[in-house]
């Protein structure tokens, strides 16, 4: 058994300013960031005062979109070697930090070719230092070394990690979140709890995981609870708030959990809903996540037996769970057009993932199909 997070975490309002000097790690570093997300949270402005207090030069790179392009962390990281970056500090959701993840590594090492990165024969140095700092209360992507990133032209996702690309240092901040829309905070905090549940269902479980995976699912489902309960008014941010830094500290458990485990076959099966109808990812997960339910309550022993203990901890039966889900899915407004399920390319994406077998009772690849038909008519509008 195994337990190795080398994440530094600091967390609380203000943390970034106040422990400015964590981030002396060199003499520059690149800042990588969305379009928009690290000036609107007030992120950017406090590492920009933090480097700025420390003496520390940067540049900024703000072309990381939804489901990072690798040809977009190929373009940062010629930047990073370009401005002599040391280190890499990474601000917004799950896609800019997976995107610094990947920014570190092809940095230190100059491939002609950014696929090799997944090549042990050129991708020999180790990545630059990352500093992480969320802007979301989803991915987790703070306290664990995956890189999920989207390979150009191909609409398919491919996962880099090692034990080198776990961020060095990582603040947490719930204020950043506040101005993250009701949508978006739903398909967070969904995507938190998918990493909860199937970390915890994994076979790769340890003593170490679990202890997070339950921690974090007491902490987000009862935010999950207030958002489907909520009313609709327009002061969401006002009312979300008091369950922000409870989202965001179980978001970075569930991020540990998963780091010891990896996730189950609802990520997968989530990743082409995303690529071809664009719905985001903790939503994607979220759909589903009732077949995962019924799935591993079916196979019952000592997965049904799981399966109770993680509902315990959330405060609720597998069927609340399950009906939970789809009522903030149905509230997300999901709609999918049937000229976008293409059901023979996302069969093929999802048919070689690891993740199906990533739990005390593995799923049978050859039912993806019916699964996403099932599915997706739910959701289905033309």
């Amino acid at each position: 058994m195994e337990f190795n997070i080398p994440t530094k975490i600091i967390a609380g309002e203000g943390c970034v300013v106040a422990n400015a000097k964590q981030l002396g790690l060199g003499k520059r570093c690149l800042i990588v960031t969305g379009h928009s997300s690290a000036v609107r949270s007030g992120a950017l402005s406090d590492v920009r005062q933090a480097l700025d207090s420390i003496g520390a030069g940067y540049a900024v790179y703000d072309r990381i979109g939804e489901n990072p392009l690798l040809s977009a962390c190929a373009e940062g990281a010629r930047l990073a070697r370009d401005t002599g970056a040391e280190f890499v500090v990474g601000i917004g959701g799950g896609s800019p930090l997976d995107a610094s993840k990947a920014i570190a590594a092809l940095a230190a090492n100059d491939m002609p070719d950014p696929m090799g990165l997944w090549d042990a024969n050129v991708n020999v140095n180790p990545p630059l230092p990352v500093v992480a700092i969320p802007t979301t209360a989803g991915t987790g992507s703070e306290a664990n070394a995956y890189s999920v990133l989207t390979l150009d032209g191909r609409d398919v996702k491919k996962t880099y990690s090692s034990p080198n690309t776990f961020p060095r240092l990582a603040f947490l901040d719930a204020r950043y979140t506040a101005s993250l829309p009701e949508r978006s905070t739903m398909s967070c905090a969904m995507d938190a709890a998918c990493h909860c549940l199937e970390s915890y269902l994994s076979p790769k479980s340890t003593v170490f995981g679990e202890v997070y995976a339950l921690r974090g699912i007491e902490l987000i489902a009862p935010a999950l609870w207030s958002m489907a309960d909520f009313g609709g008014e327009d002061d969401f941010a006002a009312y979300i708030a008091p369950q922000r830094e409870a989202l965001l500290t179980g978001a970075s458990m569930a991020g540990i959990a998963i780091s010891i485990t990896g996730t189950g076959f609802p990520h997968p099966m989530g990743y082409n809903p995303t690529l071809y109808c664009g719905v985001p990812h903790g939503l994607a997960c979220g759909m589903f996540t009732e077949a995962y339910i019924e799935y591993c309550g079916a196979a019952g022993g000592a997965t049904g037996e799981r399966l109770a203990r993680f509902m315990r901890s959330a405060g609720m039966s597998a069927g609340e769970y399950a009906a939970l889900f789809n009522r903030l899915l149905a509230r997300a407004d999901i709609r999918l057009s049937r000229g976008d399920v293409r059901l023979d390319e996302w069969v093929t994406n999802a048919g070689g993932a690891s993740n199906f077998a990533n739990c005390f009772a593995p799923y049978d690849t050859a039912g993806i199909r019916g699964l996403y038909e099932t599915v997706c008519e739910r959701y289905m509008t033309l």
